[in-house]
């Protein structure tokens, strides 16, 4: 580990520790070990204020352990070519950085949350919807038509959650609400939307659906160009006329070979 990076995690955890929080034991060698560390952290620290365990505004915590969390994910997955920008941001101070992340949380939550929620949710009932479609017998049919049903009620709800926390949003800007009351009240809703909704939110389970609706949808296809070589040619009535009429000039052609043959 470089000189730089460790002093990047030591001055994180003196931020952390300054606003009451515990310090991140950063010790994974996986990526991905250590974000699902970051995120064992995250939850455990927010318990801590949900508990009022943390002296202080609320609130303002709340806030400080988003960007905490943030700058712990930025950190493990950085090369060390951005650490340099990555010290100078947090060479701001916490009360600046809080400041400038409650602006950031508002646009995200107004902006990108919501779209990307939506664009997840598309992806599991596209594949849920495809596994009804190559549903081979009755029993899977059912266990297929209950899981999108599922995923359906999960749509729904989860849009009616968006549409509030939008709302929410709209009216703390309207009525001039301080922009950390705002951020705090927003990640709390986030929270819960999550709680409620894990589906469309869990990369794995995103993955996965993605990985599935693209084998069903090559599946579907290849289903369908087997039943059209399958299927039986149609002929136009014309065409059917034709072969008709042509028919009987042949009985009629045979019928006459059969009369000179008589006479021979």
């Amino acid at each position: 580990m470089s000189n730089d990076r460790l002093a990047l995690q030591n001055r994180l955890n003196e931020l952390a520790v300054a606003y009451g929080f515990r310090a991140f034991t950063f010790g994974a060698d996986k990526k991905e070990t250590a974000l699902r560390a970051v995120a064992r952290f995250v939850k455990s620290q927010a318990g801590r204020i949900q508990r009022g365990e943390l002296p202080g505004d609320a609130q303002q915590h709340l806030v400080a352990l988003d960007v905490l969390g943030q700058c712990l994910r930025s950190v493990i997955g950085a090369p060390e070519a951005q650490l340099e920008r990555l010290t100078q941001r947090l060479n701001l101070g916490m009360d600046q950085l809080i400041a400038q992340h409650a602006q950031n949380i508002i646009h995200y939550l107004q902006t990108v949350y919501p779209r990307q929620a939506q664009q997840h949710m598309a992806v599991l009932v596209k594949a849920a919807l495809a596994q009804v479609k190559l549903a081979a017998t009755p029993e899977a049919k059912q266990l297929a038509e209950e899981h999108l049903q599922n995923v359906r009620t999960t749509e729904t709800s989860l849009k009616a959650a968006l549409a509030n926390l939008q709302a929410q949003l709209v009216t703390a800007t309207a009525a001039a609400q301080p922009v950390l009351v705002t951020a705090a009240q927003a990640l709390t809703l986030k929270a819960d939307i999550l709680k409620q909704h894990p589906w469309p939110f869990n990369p794995s389970v995103v993955a996965a659906a993605e990985k599935n609706l693209a084998t069903a949808e090559q599946a579907l296809k290849t289903q369908a160009a087997q039943a059209a070589q399958a299927k039986p040619t149609k002929k136009s009535p014309a065409a059917t006329a034709g072969f008709k009429d042509q028919g009987g000039q042949n009985d009629q052609i045979a019928a006459q070979l059969a009369q000179l043959l008589k006479r021979d």
